[in-house]
């Protein structure tokens, strides 16, 4: 095949190997999410983790992590 004779298709196998390669998929226009489900557990748990109120021992409340 001639060096430049397909090039939609090569924009096509790029955009699939980006995708796949960085674990990211476009199902709904403009919306991207993780495909591997234990990767999407993990940033959800961080963020959780991250954004949480932090109680003091001993004195756990209801809207915080321990």
């Amino acid at each position: 095949m001639p060096r430049g004779a397909h090039p939609r298709l090569a924009t096509a196998l790029f955009q699939g190997m980006v995708e796949r390669v960085v674990a990211l998929v476009q199902r709904i226009q403009g919306m991207y999410e993780f495909e591997v489900q234990p990767l999407r557990e993990y940033f959800c748990a961080k963020y959780l983790y991250d954004t949480a109120p932090q109680s003091r021992l001993g004195t756990e409340a209801l809207d915080s992590i321990v």
